[in-house]
């Protein structure tokens, strides 16, 4: 029934509210009470549920003066905040090439890097409290090329740096990532390139989750 299927959801409160003002357009603390709020409620209406924070945009600026007080805000919060889970988003950002023909992304490790310690620095703010809590990244993966296009990068390296980030990731307590787009059907700058299911294309080659 409809309880027993959302008792298996994972709800994440918010999405990046360190992303201001497109996300969240308040002050950290106001967050604080909102998921003060949420919890509460999902703790009441589906206790075998799990709820967290917003998934964070680690590899963005602010982190210091905006997640850090969030974070631990929520952490410190009287009544005390149920946190089943820590959540984070981590982008590659980096460019290279002059012309449309050239526009191939390109991506430094140190990214990844940066947003796996993030992920750990701020579970490390809930102390012994949430020295356990899994650690996810609910959106990861290859991000505006010089087209400005969210899109994967095929092929021989976008494999190997799928795999080289995720072992970051990985050896920084990471229990998992969901990576943006991967699995879908078609590319986002071409919609006839993969026609068929993943599974029986050729496309599986650049799709593959």
């Amino acid at each position: 029934d409809g309880e027993a299927r959302c008792s298996n959801f994972w709800f994440r409160v918010a999405t990046e509210p360190n992303t201001r003002p497109g996300h969240w357009n308040d002050t950290s603390a106001k967050y604080v009470e909102e998921y003060v709020a949420v919890a509460a409620v999902v703790e009441k209406i589906l206790p075998r549920a799990k709820v967290g924070l917003a998934n964070m945009a680690a590899d963005g600026t602010h982190w210091d003066d905006e997640v850090t007080p969030m974070a631990h805000g929520v952490a410190n919060a009287v009544p005390t905040a149920r946190v089943d889970f820590l959540a984070m988003t981590c982008y590659g950002r980096g460019k290279h090439g002059s012309a449309p023909t050239l526009a191939q992304t390109r991506y430094d490790l140190t990214t990844a890097a940066l947003c796996a310690t993030r992920l750990s620095n701020m579970r490390a703010l809930g102390g012994a409290t949430w020295a356990d809590l899994p650690m996810q990244v609910m959106e990861y993966g290859l991000q505006q090329n010089l087209l400005n296009r969210v899109d994967d990068d095929p092929g021989v390296f976008g494999a190997a740096w799928t795999l080289a980030t995720s072992t970051l990731h990985a050896r920084h307590g990471s229990e998992r990532a969901f990576h943006w787009h991967y699995g879908e059907t078609s590319f986002s700058h071409d919609d006839d390139a993969c026609s068929k299911e993943v599974s029986v294309s050729k496309c599986s080659l650049y799709k593959g989750a």
